[in-house]
């Protein structure tokens, strides 16, 4: 794409830098499932079958997909996170709007839209919203309906591929990294599991502290 590597720098340290110190929530994370999402790319065959713009939006998507969260849920963040202004989305998947909104203004910011051209803009947005919006976890079963309608033709290998669009391989490539620390060797999944679980039970307290009945449904 011809983007410098200097802006791809600046970028990934700003990611770095925009991302909070949340027990589960945090750069690790982001890092993490960029690096899942190429595995799973790789091996599944799904990165081969991109051109160069759709292959920079999966994996900058997968980097940026947790930009600034907050450590809570969509719910707990109107309450208690001002910084993020959450009356600005009207929508129940506030932080993931937010997620897409900030990833694409820093993009812009550090020159990485230049190297995709305006041709391709649009269909590079839509894609990259589309991969970050996956990860809300309340849209979980409308992608596992999609896949099962998938799973249920009569076509198998390359024809059942093809059923699927790339942009429903994407999302279900970006679902599966952000989940992926359950499928690590159990010295790293037990680890990533206590560190989700200390994060929720920060919520918890935060709750409490507000009044509020703790036990909100996790992201």
């Amino acid at each position: 794409l011809g983007i410098p590597e200097i802006h791809l720098r600046q970028y990934i340290l700003m990611v770095r830098d925009r991302m909070f110190s949340n027990p589960y929530h945090n750069f690790t994370h982001a890092f993490d499932a960029m690096q899942a999402c190429y595995s799973l790319g790789q091996q599944s065959g799904i990165l081969q079958r991109l051109d160069d713009t759709q292959r920079f939006a999966i994996l900058v998507a997968a980097l940026s997909h947790d930009l600034e969260h907050p450590g809570v849920t969509s719910l707990a963040l109107v309450q208690n996170h001002p910084h993020i202004n959450a009356q600005l989305y009207d929508t129940a998947n506030k932080l993931e709007i937010h997620h897409c909104n900030r990833a694409l203004e820093m993009m812009v910011a550090h020159g990485l839209i230049a190297g995709v051209g305006t041709e391709k803009y649009d269909a590079f947005r839509t894609m990259v919203t589309g991969i970050i919006m996956a990860t809300d976890m309340s849209r979980h079963r409308e992608y596992v309906v999609e896949l099962e309608k998938v799973l249920a033709k009569k076509e198998q290998g390359q024809k059942r591929r093809q059923a699927m669009t790339i942009q429903l391989e994407c999302e279900l490539l970006m679902k599966a990294a952000d989940i992926s620390n359950v499928w690590r060797p159990f010295r790293v999944a037990q680890k990533w599991a206590m560190r989700v679980t200390d994060e929720f039970f920060q919520q918890g307290d935060l709750e409490k502290e507000q009044g509020m009945a703790p036990g909100s449904n996790p992201k």
